[in-house]
């Protein structure tokens, strides 16, 4: 129950983060975007958007909905984010299992090997 406890924690943080990074970021280009008077202009690399996102940016700047959709744009990618840890840390945790194991494993029979030895002897 604990680790499902703190499972949540580590996603529901990292969602934290990606929709403050995602919020901020878009407000920086809202900001460019109505200073230079286009969207591209403001990220021109298209680092951070995928291409679905640029197409709604430039839907929304041309109705002027802009602040409202980079809001529902920052939620969607959020809970994209949540699935996709979510899909990642159920299938690391058989792995990390197994790797505890093996440490676990090799340390008792690293532990027991000289008691066999000392039987073998006398």
């Amino acid at each position: 129950m604990s680790n499902q406890h703190d499972d949540s924690l580590i996603i529901r943080t990292w969602h934290e983060i990606a929709v403050t990074a995602l919020q901020s970021r878009a407000s920086d280009i809202h900001i460019e975007a109505g200073v230079e008077g286009t969207l591209i202009r403001a990220d021109p690399r298209h680092v951070l958007f995928d291409i679905e996102t640029l197409q709604l940016l430039r839907i929304a700047s041309e109705s002027g909905s802009l602040p409202l959709m980079l809001c529902k744009r920052a939620n969607t990618l959020g809970s994209q984010l949540t699935n996709h840890l979510n899909t990642l840390s159920h299938s690391l945790e058989p792995l990390l299992i197994i790797f505890v194991g093996l440490v676990i494993g090799s340390l008792v029979i690293i532990l027991y090997l000289p008691i066999f030895n000392l039987g073998q002897i006398v």
